[in-house]
């Protein structure tokens, strides 16, 4: 059972001259006031023949999650630290920058600041094949209104043949790029624990058992809960009066005593939706996505299953809790065909509960394009697999990606 919000006993009254605001406004204004993303972004290519050679091309303004393909290339920033960040003045402490940096093949980072090379990596981890996150330290002792100008110049090292089908494995995409305030991390956590906790009562209050017809011959809004919607809509009012106990001068000043004050007395108001929430259980399952053929080669697929597993074992052991659950039987021969003891492990987490094989189909198909005959073969083949190497056979259909789902599959299950 989950306990969505603890109750804190601390008297404080509703800030004054605040203007009723809805939960999901509420929500809003915290998610501004911990955005740390920094902005303002330029692109250059580079088309010298090594790196200091450069020809000067004009820069181009550009968002975060900016994609390119071309083999060498450059964005630069200016970073300036704020004065007050997720509730918490910034006077001092170090400030680093956190960089997301996504390319499915081999590129190489370099990051500057204020023309000083800070650090040097390649995209991907070379170990476990996954996108990096370069954090680089700005500043021991920033202060507000400090500027740093930050370039980061990449090139791309592929080998991979020319072809269009493999066009987009050059891609390369600057995700996001963030500060990390260390006066203000505190506080920035405690916000986010905060705000979880509301959304999750709000959506749990929010939830429609309803369903309008999608034909005409169905009969509307078929509801089988047992929910008490008067209840529900008593709750909304009791959330939404809570929401208004939240200081927002209080975080847009940077007076974090206020704020956690406030974040007190709202979850004080709230006390009847956290025993409203208990009724419910919610279960979360591991699961990793792996595309067996997608812009990659098959020698990296079975890389990225091996190392996916062995990502997994690695956080039982920091959670032994954890359920973990995969589909696809083509990924447990590949494993068990690269790395026996990787795969006897498998077999015993299964034992034990730890894992769940799921899907019972060789691979994740196409739901649309394959054939009845192709959809049996598939459960035949991997079934049959999963009964030999594990005693059992998955009992959960399992294809989330699929882009579109056949009428049949309820038979075909």
């Amino acid at each position: 059972m989950i306990a969505l919000m603890i109750s804190m006993i601390i008297a404080t009254a509703m800030p004054v001259d605040q203007t009723e605001i809805t939960v999901r406004e509420l929500l809003g204004s915290i998610a501004n006031a911990t955005d740390a993303s920094v902005q303002g972004w330029e692109f250059r290519v580079e088309t010298g023949a090594r790196e200091g050679q450069e020809d000067q091309r004009p820069w181009q303004p550009v968002r975060l999650s900016h994609r390119t393909r071309e083999m060498r290339f450059r964005y630069r920033a200016e970073v300036t630290i704020p004065s007050v960040f997720a509730g918490a003045r910034i006077n001092g402490g170090k400030v680093s920058l956190a960089l997301s940096i996504r390319g499915p093949i081999d590129f190489k980072a370099k990051i500057y600041i204020d023309g000083e090379l800070k650090g040097e990596r390649p995209i991907l981890d070379p170990e476990t094949r996954v996108s990096s996150e370069p954090l680089i330290l700005l500043g021991d002792s920033a202060r507000p209104g400090d500027k740093f100008n930050v370039e980061v110049s990449f090139q791309n090292l592929s080998v991979y043949p020319e072809h269009e089908f493999l066009d987009l494995s050059k891609e390369c995409t600057f995700r996001t790029a963030h500060l990390i305030l260390e006066a203000a991390e505190e506080m920035r956590e405690e916000l986010h624990r905060f705000s979880v906790n509301i959304d999750a009562g709000n959506r749990l209050l929010a939830q429609k058992t309803t369903a309008a017809p999608r034909k005409p011959y169905w009969p509307a809004f078929v509801d089988k809960s047992k929910l008490d919607y008067a209840e529900i809509r008593r709750l909304r009012k009791v959330l939404n009066d809570a929401a208004n106990h939240f200081d927002l001068e209080a975080l847009r000043s940077g007076d974090s005593d206020r704020v956690r004050a406030s974040m007190a007395k709202v979850f004080e108001e709230a006390a009847p939706v956290s025993e409203y929430a208990k009724q419910f259980t919610i279960y979360l399952v591991g699961n990793a996505h792996i595309d067996l053929g997608w812009l990659w080669r098959t020698v990296e697929t079975v890389e990225i299953a091996a190392n996916t597993f062995r990502s997994v074992f690695n956080n039982m052991a920091e959670f032994p809790e954890l359920v973990y659950a995969q589909s696809q039987a083509q990924a447990y021969e590949w494993v068990e065909q690269t790395d026996p003891e990787l795969f006897k492990r498998i077999q015993k987490a299964v034992q034990d509960g730890n894992w769940d094989v799921v899907g019972g189909m060789w691979s994740e198909t196409d739901c649309n394009l394959t054939g009845g005959e192709s959809w049996v073969r598939q459960y035949l083949y991997a079934q049959r697999f999963f009964k030999e190497k594990f005693n059992r056979i998955a009992w959960m259909g399992w294809n989330p990606d699929s882009f579109g789902y056949n009428w049949n599959m309820p038979q075909l299950l």
